[in-house]
């Protein structure tokens, strides 16, 4: 005959506590990982997410789950690299430089650092800098032959994240005030500034 074993009621409730307190630290784990994600997203993102009503807790996670997925493992270790006070340094800085030597330098000073609204910001720079300061290419050509990577950065950011609107004018002015001297460049930009128009 088989004997049902009965648990003590002061037994049941110390294993019902455990379990609502297992649960408690689970909900509080994923809020503060969701909250830390959330952050790293640009505020100019979730501006433009607001506006159209998209659901901005699963965009988010798509979007990083994404981007983790397609960045090299290496790519990771470097944004970890980056500690929280050279994170606001950067991201102060990304959008407001004016020409090819300041990005230059800020480009070597956080390189680490980009992504996200620090990605965003740089490109902001890249593309503002080529639509409405095109005289200064002479200068780009000179810190890029000497920096393959500034090169690779710059290329980078030429990007759909940026208005249509500049990433043609972008290519109006390779096409049409190219410097004599700098054929293969303009070209790499306009073909560059024409692909990131057309994922819009």
């Amino acid at each position: 005959m088989l004997t049902t074993m009965k648990t003590h009621p002061f037994t049941d409730a110390m294993v019902k506590e455990t379990q609502r307190e297992s649960r408690y630290t689970t909900l509080a784990l994923r809020s503060t990982t969701f909250d830390f994600m959330l952050r790293s997203v640009s505020r100019r993102t979730i501006r433009v997410l607001r506006k159209s009503r998209v659901n901005l807790r699963h965009t988010v996670m798509l979007a990083l789950v994404g981007w983790y997925l397609m960045v090299p493992f290496s790519a990771h270790g470097e944004w970890l690299k980056c500690d929280q006070q050279t994170v606001r340094h950067a991201d102060a800085e990304a959008d407001t430089l004016k020409t090819w030597q300041a990005i230059h330098d800020s480009f070597l000073r956080y390189r680490k650092c980009d992504d996200g609204a620090i990605w965003e910001g740089y490109s902001y720079s890249v593309v503002t800098t080529l639509a409405s300061r095109w005289d200064q290419l002479p200068s780009l050509q000179t810190l890029i032959s000497h920096d393959s990577s500034f090169r690779d950065f710059v290329f980078r950011h030429i990007d759909a994240t940026m208005p249509t609107e500049d990433l043609a004018a972008i290519a109006r002015n390779a096409e049409r005030r190219c410097p004599t001297e700098l054929p293969k460049l303009c070209a790499e930009i306009r073909r560059k500034a024409l692909d990131a128009e057309t994922q819009h």
